[in-house]
């Protein structure tokens, strides 16, 4: 039932964070490093960015983390067996090592022209990299309305309108609009012509 609890409320209880931490206290220190960087990719971490991400050692830490019962080995990437002590772990990290990781994941993840845009910012907004996040948050507002994923799109122009100070009016004002349009489209209408003032 604590567990149940905290689901609802985006806190872990205690017992749990405590148990995992224990846990991966146990890992070597460029083990535990490695998992640390792998609690910031939600579901699941590429191998081939953990290389760029971590070099070549990799491959030892990740079996050392794997040996451990933390993550689990896909072949081509890496996952924690539970997302609950995913988040215990990312948790755990000073803000400034979570801005570190992010934005090294990020700059693995951008040598890769395949990935989605979205996965982009999410660490671009992790790394707080404002730049980057201007730079790509309209585009994955765009490219989740072009799917019809108009709540992620929603959610994409928001992040991209909470940072738009910067850029000029009309970029701006395209911004507003294709949130308000978004909004629309999911039934937000106080939110659209909210956008649209």
């Amino acid at each position: 039932t604590e567990l149940l609890a905290a689901e609802g409320d985006g806190a872990l209880p205690a017992s749990v964070r405590d148990a995992v931490l224990a846990r991966a206290e146990k890992l070597s220190l460029g083990a535990r490093s490695m998992l640390d960087a792998v609690s910031v990719f939600p579901r699941r971490a590429d191998a081939w960015a953990l290389s760029g991400l971590c070099g070549i050692a990799a491959a030892g830490q990740l079996a050392e983390c794997v040996a451990n019962g933390l993550l689990e080995d896909f072949g081509d990437g890496y996952a924690f067996r539970h997302e609950i002590a995913r988040t215990a772990i990312e948790m755990a990290l000073t803000p400034s090592k979570r801005r570190e990781y992010n934005e090294r994941a990020l700059s693995a993840l951008r040598e890769n022209p395949q990935v989605a845009t979205a996965r982009l910012v999410h660490h671009a907004v992790e790394a707080q990299n404002l730049d980057v996040v201007r730079e790509l948050a309209p585009a994955a507002a765009r490219e989740a309305s072009r799917v019809g994923a108009h709540r992620d799109a929603v959610g994409y122009y928001e992040v991209a309108l909470r940072h738009a100070d910067m850029l000029p009016a009309e970029n701006r004002a395209e911004l507003y609009e294709g949130h308000a349009f978004e909004c629309h489209l999911i039934g937000r209408v106080e939110a659209a012509m909210e956008a649209q003032e």
